[in-house]
């Protein structure tokens, strides 16, 4: 695919580690592109952390589905998980968004709202 505005795209995407990045890229954002890995993403980003409980409750998806779905996430480094382990919830394990997380669905997010706000 040749740039017209970027003569040197051709040969800066033909290298190997130029091409394994951007499968990594669109890896990433394939991951995320889900209705149930999504709303994941966009209730961390909006809301802070977040337990598997509250976003079961909040999300209306089943424990398993959230898991499953999270670790998914979390192999595609959207997000991470983490125990408090505190004397307040020894027991409570927190979803939190990466770098990498909060750039994809900041990304996402612009994408559907300039598609909804252009779509008329």
């Amino acid at each position: 695919m040749q740039s017209d505005t970027d003569p040197t795209t051709v040969d800066t995407l033909s290298n190997d580690d130029s091409l394994l990045e951007v499968n990594d890229c669109l890896e990433a954002f394939h991951t995320a592109t889900t209705p149930i890995r999504f709303r994941i993403l966009y209730h961390l980003h909006v809301n802070g952390n977040a337990t598997v409980e509250e976003l079961t409750e909040t999300l209306q998806f089943t424990e398993p589905e959230i898991t499953s779905n999270a670790k998914l996430l979390i192999n595609a480094g959207h997000i991470r998980h983490w125990e408090d382990g505190t004397d307040n919830d020894p027991d409570a394990a927190y979803y939190e968004l990466t770098n990498t997380g909060e750039d994809t669905i900041a990304t996402l997010t612009t994408h559907i709202e300039y598609h909804l706000t252009n779509s008329e």
